[in-house]
């Protein structure tokens, strides 16, 4: 099985694979077990990139939308009154 990439650097491996037994019937016995096992260890590695990503964000600036949209709305008014201004500035020579 196949690590994603932002897992590696915690599992310290780019793949996941067992041996399942020597003959075919061995390893289609072998396989639900081994698909688990699998699973469990991605998602520990998960949960210690949570822990590590929750502190990350906690410590980072919030990003807030509506904040940001009233803060360009301000902008366009204030760009466009300065380009009205000047534009009748212009007429009235």
């Amino acid at each position: 099985m196949v690590v994603p990439l932002r897992l590696r650097s915690i599992l310290k491996k780019v793949e996941l694979s067992v041996a399942l037994g020597p003959d075919r019937r061995a390893a289609l016995r072998g396989l639900p077990g081994a698909v688990v096992a699998f699973q469990e260890q991605l998602a520990e590695a998960e949960r210690q990139l949570g822990s590590s990503a929750a502190a990350a964000r906690s410590s980072a600036i919030s990003f807030d939308a509506n904040k940001a949209a009233l803060s360009l709305y301000r902008r366009s008014l204030a760009f466009d009154s300065e380009l009205r201004v000047k534009r009748f500035a212009q007429l009235n020579r």
